[in-house]
This record gives C-alpha cells, structure tokens and sequence, in this order.
C-alpha cells in the first residue's frame, strides 16, 4: 500500500530569503553537472558517479566563476 501525504510550510522572510538562495544554488550545480555529463557523453565516455561529480564541484569551488558555493554552503549550515 501506498501512501500520499501533502505538507504546507509557511516559512518567515528570512526563511524565504534562504530558500530561494539555496534553490539558485541547487539549480547552478545541477545545470554544471549536467553540463559536464553531456560533453563526457560527446566524447563517448562512461558516465561519472556521483563521488566523481563531487570532485569536481570541490576542485571548481576554488575558481572565482564559483565562489558563490562557499556561500551557498553558509546558507545550507545555517
């Protein structure tokens, strides 16, 4: 049997604020890996695993075009 359960959350502004934050952050690191899963493709690679994937955001977080993950990490700690 399966059950379905529906959830509202009411977060405060200072909530919301983090939320949202959180979310762009998720979405840039979703769309970089995805980006790097696409060209491995083009070049007929196999797929990275997730511990491979992670490298390379760490190794990237270092790049001033990423300096936001170590913001988005203050924002996740919260």
């Amino acid at each position: 049997m399966k059950a379905r359960f529906k959830y509202h959350i009411y977060p405060t502004m200072g909530q919301k604020t983090r939320l949202a934050r959180l979310f762009v952050c998720v979405h840039i690191v979703w769309n970089d890996n995805l980006a790097f899963c696409k060209e491995r493709h083009k070049l007929r690679e196999n797929k990275p695993v997730n511990s491979e994937l992670q490298k390379q955001l760490i190794t990237q977080a270092n790049f001033p075009r990423l300096c936001w993950a170590k913001r988005c990490i203050k924002v996740i700690n919260y």
